[in-house]
C-alpha cells in the first residue's frame, strides 16, 4: 500500500541550526535523515523524478491519561475516528511535521522536495511513542478534494 510507519519527527527547531550565515544539519538531524532513509530504502518504495503527492498521518503521543482510559475501555484506537479521543494530545504543529519529513526524504523518495505537487495531511490516532504514517507516489493528474 505504499505507507511507511516512521518514528515522530525531530522539532524544525532542533532539525536545521544556523551558525552566523550558514545552516546545517545537527547531529540529531542527520540521524533522523538516515533512519528514515533507511525505512524508506527497506520498504522497496521507488525514487521518484516526477511530480508526487505526499500523504501525512501524524500519530500524536499518547498521554498517561489516555493510555488509563483506552486500557479500560478495551477501544482500538487504530479503528477509531472519535475527534474527542485526540482533544488532549501532546504534539507538534503539523504544519512544521511536514516540512521536516519533506526535507528528510530529499534523494531518498524523490530528487528534490520541489517536486511535492500536492500534499495530504491529517491527525491520526495516538500511539505509545507517537509516529508518522508516509505515503509518496506518483502526483495523479486529478486530485480528489
Amino acid at each position: 500500500d505504499g505507507w511507511i510507519h516512521a518514528p515522530y519527527p525531530i522539532s524544525t527547531n532542533r532539525y536545521w541550526r544556523r551558525s552566523g550565515h550558514h545552516i546545517y544539519l545537527p547531529q540529531e538531524a542527520r540521524d533522523y535523515k538516515k533512519s528514515l532513509a533507511l525505512l524508506y530504502l527497506q520498504s522497496g518504495l521507488e525514487k521518484f523524478s516526477s511530480f508526487v503527492q505526499m500523504d501525512l498521518i501524524l500519530l500524536p503521543v499518547m498521554t498517561k491519561k489516555q493510555e488509563k482510559e483506552i486500557s479500560k475501555s478495551g477501544i482500538d484506537v487504530s479503528q477509531c475516528d472519535d475527534p474527542v479521543l485526540y482533544a488532549d494530545c501532546r504534539r507538534q504543529d503539523i504544519g512544521n511535521i511536514e516540512k521536516v519529513l519533506a526535507d528528510a526524504l530529499n534523494g531518498i523518495a524523490y530528487d528534490d522536495d520541489k517536486q511535492i505537487a500536492v500534499q495530504r495531511k491529517r491527525i491520526g490516532y495516538p500511539v505509545k511513542d507517537g509516529g508518522v504514517l508516509i505515503r509518496v507516489y506518483d502526483c495523479p493528474r486529478k486530485v480528489d478534494w
